[in-house]
């Protein structure tokens, strides 16, 4: 718990989307829409965020005070609501980016699978880490991509530099990948021609 403005916080680790809502405020006005494709664009390659939670996350943060409506415009696609982070807001993503961050995990299907691989055939195993491979790639490639844009603005904004150290780890944890679903194809090739 933390104290802010003479009101216990309690920070839940159940609710980051909160945080992750906070964060993109803290850099720019957004509507409920902009802030799903950021999330899309961005911070899904790294952590898994509910795109249901976006608009009920929004009310609450809103009733809670830390963040408001900039302004609402009617258009034929519907209402469009521009929300901007308050202090208490502000307030409220420090206390949160300062604190201790929770032990590190990854869950692994395709390893789980794989270690009861003998259970498959050859082709099966090869057919999953294939797509891996592959899936691997594209998202190496989007990481990349991503960065060489980065790199064009790193210097207009402190953000855009924080946002290419956390492009760069996607970078080499994808590129871990390639190298792992490589080496296991070849791994399996060789298996397989033994039998």
């Amino acid at each position: 718990m933390y104290q802010l403005d003479m009101e216990v916080i309690t920070i839940s680790k159940e609710n980051t989307t909160r945080y992750i809502i906070l964060g993109l405020l803290a850099h720019e006005n957004m509507t409920g829409y902009s802030m799903k494709k950021r999330i899309e664009i961005s911070i899904k390659n790294f952590w898994d965020v509910g795109f249901g939670q976006i608009y009920p996350t929004l009310k609450t943060l809103e009733f809670d005070g830390l963040i408001k409506r900039v302004s609402k415009t009617n258009s034929e696609k519907g209402n469009k609501i521009l929300y901007t982070i308050t202090d208490k807001g502000k307030e409220y993503l420090l206390v949160w980016l300062k604190g201790a961050a929770t032990s590190e995990y990854v869950k692994y299907e395709i390893l789980l699978k794989l270690f009861f691989g003998s259970k498959i055939s050859y082709q099966q195993n090869k057919e999953r880490i294939t797509d891996f491979l592959n899936n691997s790639k594209q998202r190496l490639e989007g990481a990349e991509q991503i960065g060489e844009d980065l790199l064009q603005i790193i210097n207009e904004d402190d953000d855009h530099f924080y946002y290419y150290l956390t492009t760069l780890f996607g970078k080499y944890i994808y590129k871990a990948y390639v190298d792992w679903a490589t080496e296991v194809n070849q791994l399996l090739d060789s298996k397989n021609n033994e039998n």
